[in-house]
């Protein structure tokens, strides 16, 4: 009697910035012919389980992802660009304790 492979249940964390190490795994998992029995996932890391588990081959995935990459960083530049132009440099102090903010950049637009 043969023996069946072996079924992985395989779980993606959240984490936007893992959505490509989550590709490259998921890549490997479809190259190796493993079995998978459920997929789960949090965040950035349930739209690869959703994806690999409707057949999204995963260099699709891995165009789609480096171009939402692209749009967002530009939408985030924009954005620290305009709070930069719009609000003062004491902003924090005039809202209160509550209000700690960061744009990761700090040069000028």
């Amino acid at each position: 009697m043969a023996r069946a492979s072996k079924a992985y249940d395989v779980f993606f964390s959240g984490c936007s910035w893992l959505a490509m190490y989550h590709v490259g795994v998921a890549a490997k998992l479809v190259e190796k012919k493993v079995r998978i029995r459920s997929f789960a996932g949090a965040s950035s890391g349930s739209l690869i389980a959703v994806a690999l588990a409707s057949g999204v081959k995963p260099e699709c995935l891995r165009r789609s992802i480096s171009h939402l990459a692209k749009v967002s960083n530009f939408l985030f530049e924009s954005l620290a660009c305009f709070l930069r132009l719009s609000l003062t440099l004491d902003f924090h102090r005039r809202r209160g304790p509550s209000t700690l903010a960061s744009s990761g950049a700090s040069r000028p637009c």
